[in-house]
């Protein structure tokens, strides 16, 4: 990027994006910051790039006010590398979403067909997750491998998990004042 941008990012099925953040800042506009249904690589050369939410209105992990969404969304393929990060105030959505909220959602435009292979897979290879409700949400049709990273403040877990996880590094903690784990496996 060759600077700052408010808005928000929809990457369309086939399409594959590389954003460079650069140093520099990708801030929603009023829904989620990205939502994936393509491929997504993440990375930043400068390592202060920043993916967040702009005006999150959250007070709590139970109210969410009027303007609550995750920063990155993911319904394809995301590569997250060291020296980005995604960063939200707020405590109700998760920081990143990746797959579906349920396994029979029936939007056109976020809904798997059960008659395919589509999955959501996210790829962490580093970088800072802070903040949300949890770190990472990761539903049904959901695959998240984490190879390293640092996962904190999440209002309830740093991981939500309903499908497929594997961590092979990685540093988790919560702000949760129930003194939940760093990581909830359903």
């Amino acid at each position: 990027m060759q600077r700052s941008i408010t808005e928000d990012v929809v990457i369309p099925e086939g399409s594959e994006i590389k954003p460079n953040l650069n140093d520099h800042t990708l801030t929603n506009k009023e829904g989620h910051t990205i939502t994936n249904y393509g491929t997504l690589i993440i990375m930043d050369s400068v390592e202060n790039g920043t993916f967040t939410r702009s005006d999150e209105k959250s007070t709590s992990s139970m109210a969410g006010g009027e303007n609550s969404c995750s920063v990155l969304v993911n319904h394809g393929d995301m590569h997250i590398y060291d020296d980005a990060a995604v960063t939200i105030e707020g405590m109700v959505s998760p920081l990143i979403l990746n797959g579906w909220k349920t396994s029979g959602e029936s939007s056109a435009d976020s809904s798997p067909d059960s008659s395919t292979d589509k999955k959501a897979i996210l790829n962490i290879e580093g970088g800072l997750f802070s903040g949300g409700k949890e770190n990472i949400d990761n539903r049904y049709y959901g695959y998240v491998y984490i190879y390293g990273g640092t996962f904190q403040e999440g209002a309830s877990d740093s991981i939500l998990n309903y499908n497929v996880l594997q961590i092979e590094n990685g540093r988790f903690s919560t702000k949760s004042e129930k003194k939940r784990y760093g990581i909830k496996q359903f």
